[in-house]
């Protein structure tokens, strides 16, 4: 004997099975492109808008937003940040949840433990 799904089964197994899509933007060199890199709405717009503001004609622009996420990532290394878990560092540059829940997944604690949270972060 056969079961014939029901519309509203079939719109139900479609939604459960569908595959999510990603919106990858226009260029890498955009807010929206270091949203997709991890960063929340707001830590990409605050180094996307110091980029533009510093940006020169003839520059390598990949090169100059590179140093922009440095820069920013850069203060994992202030003394401010030596007493706080990671969590609360990647937080306070702006990772979004779903970077940081891969960042500090404990199935790989004894590796992320090999290096700064800098390095990961800007790896």
């Amino acid at each position: 004997m056969t079961h014939t799904l029901t519309p509203d089964e079939r719109e139900e197994l479609y939604t459960r099975n569908s595959v999510q899509t990603l919106e990858i933007p226009d260029t890498p060199i955009s807010r929206e492109g270091l949203e997709l890199s991890g960063f929340t709405e707001d830590a990409a717009t605050q180094i996307f808008s110091f980029f533009e503001k510093e940006q020169h004609a003839g520059e390598d622009e990949e090169d100059i937003l590179r140093s922009f996420i440095d820069g920013h990532i850069g203060r994992l290394h202030h003394p401010s940040f030596a007493n706080i878990d990671a969590r609360e560092a990647l937080t306070h540059i702006g990772l979004n949840e779903k970077t940081i829940a891969v960042l500090l997944d404990p199935k790989f604690n004894s590796i992320f433990m090999t290096e700064t949270l800098h390095y990961w972060v800007l790896g």
